[in-house]
Formats: structure tokens, sequence, C-alpha cells
């Protein structure tokens, strides 16, 4: 199936969505007020990743104090699942990177599964690949 295109002041690009996640917000942070800084530098390098691509973010998803340990503990990456179940035109999702998407193997499984039944391509673009997680997400996806 090919991807869907879209076109926004006559430039085609696919739609995509970004997953922005962090497991815990510093003190620093907190008292800082406002959005924790690593979620802006996961923003910027998620849009950079999308303009290489040429992809359209069209929906964000900001996930902050939760640890990427299973579905059940992450509501916003179940409202990003029932957003594409909803969305079907999304063929993409750019997560942070590996550490963000799961911790354990068997959660990226579960995770990439849920994907591969949308049809839905995931991208991590700051991919550790001595992460123990990386190299089953990578078997996953070959």
């Amino acid at each position: 199936m090919t991807a869907p295109i879209t076109t926004a002041n006559d430039v085609a690009f696919t739609p995509a969505a970004l997953f922005l996640s962090v497991a815990a917000v510093t003190e620093a942070e907190e008292a800082a007020g406002g959005e924790p800084i690593r979620i802006q530098l996961q923003r910027e390098a998620g849009f950079r990743t999308a303009a290489q691509r040429q992809l359209g973010i069209v929906k964000e998803f900001v996930e902050i104090g939760t640890p990427a340990m299973s579905l059940r503990g992450r509501p916003v990456l179940r409202r990003l699942l029932a957003h594409l179940e909803q969305h079907p035109d999304i063929r993409y999702v750019i997560f942070p990177s590996t550490r963000r998407f799961a911790l354990t193997s068997a959660h990226a499984q579960l995770l990439a599964k849920h994907f591969r039944r949308l049809d839905v391509r995931v991208l991590l673009p700051n991919q550790d690949s001595q992460h123990p997680v990386a190299q089953s997400f990578t078997e996953t996806w070959a």
C-alpha cells in the first residue's frame, strides 16, 4: 500500500504523528515552569526527521513523567493508537528514541504488533543500537 500524499501550500507530504516523551522532569525544569527542554529538543529532532523524509507532522502527542514500561501505564500512547485507528491517512509515527518507545523487548514487540496492524511505520531518529530493545525492534520491523 502506498502512503497517502497530502498537500499544503502546494507542497506534497505524507502525514505523520510525532510522539514526544520524557520519563521524569528534573527539579530545574519544574522550577523553570513550562515545557521540559528535552521535549523541545525532541520536537526539533522530530521535525528535522520529518523534513528529511518529506513527512508532514499533523498531530503531536506529549508524554511527561511516564516510564516506557507498558502500554497499560501509558495513556498518551494509548491515545496515539486510538488516533491512528481514526486517521488511517497517518502512515508514520516519529518517536524520540528506542528508550522512549519501549524499555523492554516484550513491550517493544507488543507496540510493534499494534503499529503493524495499523500499517504505521515507526521512525526512531536517535536510535541507540546498544540498547537491548533496539535489536528486537529492528528484527520486528525487518
